[in-house]
């Protein structure tokens, strides 16, 4: 802060002095919030975004993986007699 605090004591009082004080510091700490929510916007929209894309594409690979090859997990959850439909790709 630029101004000297016992000159601005002596002019205008307490009060004054204690208002400038947290106007000024509560402005530094909207500038650094300010600053930390544009990382974290910038962080969204590729880090995260791009994880998204990914993500939704191996998924995709999966469940096309899945259709055409059996899943040996749910054998025994199957009712008995009852048989895979699709064909096995060998």
């Amino acid at each position: 802060m630029q101004v000297n605090l016992v000159q601005l004591l002596q002019q205008f009082g307490l009060p004054v002095v204690l208002v400038v004080f947290f106007v000024w510091r509560n402005s530094k700490r909207e500038e650094r919030m300010g600053r930390r929510m544009d990382e974290l916007q910038d962080f969204q929209n590729t880090t995260l975004l791009q994880c998204v894309v990914d993500n939704t594409s191996a998924m995709r690979e999966v469940t096309d993986a899945l259709k055409t090859r059996p899943c040996l997990v749910d054998a025994d959850l199957r009712p008995a007699g009852k048989e895979l439909t699709h064909a096995r790709a060998d």
